[in-house]
């Protein structure tokens, strides 16, 4: 399985939660997809953990919005863990590719 997760590495859009719901038993391969810069301390954290506990996790970076066309079709389901967001241009454009959304 492939979930895919796409906004700004920061703590308020929730990341670490998205990769702490993993399930042992499945083999799966998080994507995040977004800035990793705007908060370096915890993009390593996030990292720190996926490394301890030994979980596939792939961190893009910065993608133009005409290449994440391809991440969207790739990926499995669309999550977006954030704390505090009305609505995100994200779940529309995955919505668009026809992926099962969830919202942690």
């Amino acid at each position: 399985m492939t979930p895919m997760f796409a906004g700004g590495v920061t703590p308020r859009k929730g990341v670490e939660y998205l990769i702490k719901c993993k399930d042992k038993k499945e083999d799966v391969l998080f994507v995040i997809v977004g800035d990793i810069n705007l908060d370096k301390e915890y993009a390593r954290r996030v990292e720190e953990y996926a490394n301890k506990n030994r979980l596939r996790v792939k961190f893009t970076g910065f993608v133009p919005r005409d290449d994440l066309k391809a991440l969207y079709s790739a990926c499995d389901i669309f999550v977006l863990p954030s704390l505090e967001e009305g609505f995100r241009m994200s779940l529309t454009e995955a919505m668009a590719f026809r992926k099962a959304l969830n919202r942690l």
